[in-house]
């Protein structure tokens, strides 16, 4: 899945996503660039909003760090809606609301292991080579 970057200011989320706890109001910047595209590497839907983790502009560290981050979907216009082959399902209750429930998309060590991100943000080998590995299969699908 491919998609474009159309805003990338608080000015377009919706009001749920403005406050405290998220720490985004309307003057906070993200680093994605207008009209550039991004391929998703999953998706997930919380609390009556849709989140696509990319790499954005910042994703990559100065030693080698990999940062791929979910940001709301609403900075995003679909520019190819193919599904990527290695992605699975899930559906489960939301870890911080019982009465939520959580919708996601994507390859199979991030949605089986619930530290798998944040192990991947700490630089951990065995997370950075699978991401690495999908992350590479799933440009080749996206960025022919």
């Amino acid at each position: 899945m491919k998609v474009k970057c159309t805003a990338n200011t608080g000015f377009v989320l919706p009001k749920e996503l403005l406050n405290e706890e998220s720490g985004y109001d309307k003057n906070t910047t993200f680093q994605i660039t207008i009209g550039k595209e991004y391929v998703v590497y999953a998706i997930t839907h919380i609390k009556k909003n849709a989140w696509f983790l990319i790499c954005d502009d910042s994703s990559f560290g100065n030693y080698g760090g990999i940062y791929p981050n979910y940001l709301p979907a609403i900075f995003f216009q679909i520019t190819d809606p193919q599904l990527s082959k290695f992605w699975i399902v899930t559906f489960a209750s939301d870890n911080y609301n019982e009465n939520e429930n959580v919708i996601s998309i994507a390859f199979p060590e991030l949605l089986e292991d619930e530290y798998f991100l944040g192990n991947l943000w700490e630089e951990a080998e065995k997370e950075k080579e699978i991401f690495l590995k999908y992350k590479n299969s799933m440009d080749n699908e996206f960025l022919k």
